[in-house]
């Protein structure tokens, strides 16, 4: 995760999607690791990718997590700039 974050500072979307992709394949139950991928995947213009991640995300998270309004608010802004 770390890392990840370190890449995605230093301008290096593809190598953060890949660190996300591997935390996620470590700790598939994680939101927050889906979030974070979804945040990459649109900032690298894979929208489509990014409301997927959303979607998921919100799907795993208990109610009681405390990033579910941010998240389902970026999900919301992906999916209008898609059009849906």
């Amino acid at each position: 995760r770390n890392r990840a974050n370190l890449r995605m500072a230093s301008g290096n979307g593809r190598g953060a999607l890949e660190d996300w992709n591997a935390a996620i394949d470590l700790e598939p139950a994680s939101a927050a690791n889906y979030t974070n991928r979804g945040v990459t995947k649109e900032s690298l213009g894979d929208l489509r990718g990014a409301v997927a991640d959303y979607e998921q995300a919100l799907k795993i998270a208990p109610r009681s997590w405390e990033h579910r309004e941010a998240v389902a608010k970026r999900l919301a802004e992906a999916e209008a700039r898609l059009g849906h």
